[in-house]
């Protein structure tokens, strides 16, 4: 039983890195973009 919790600990632990790794990157574009934008204005 507790090997089981583990494993199912591990796979909640995974998906949420992939989960915030991915956040972090869609920030990044967002971030670039706005320098893009504001590059071009001035």
């Amino acid at each position: 039983m507790e090997i089981i919790f583990i494993i199912i600990a591990f796979a909640i632990a995974l998906f949420l890195v992939e989960k915030i790794n991915r956040l972090e990157k869609d920030n990044l574009n967002i971030i670039s973009e706005l320098e893009n934008t504001e590059k071009e204005e001035f």
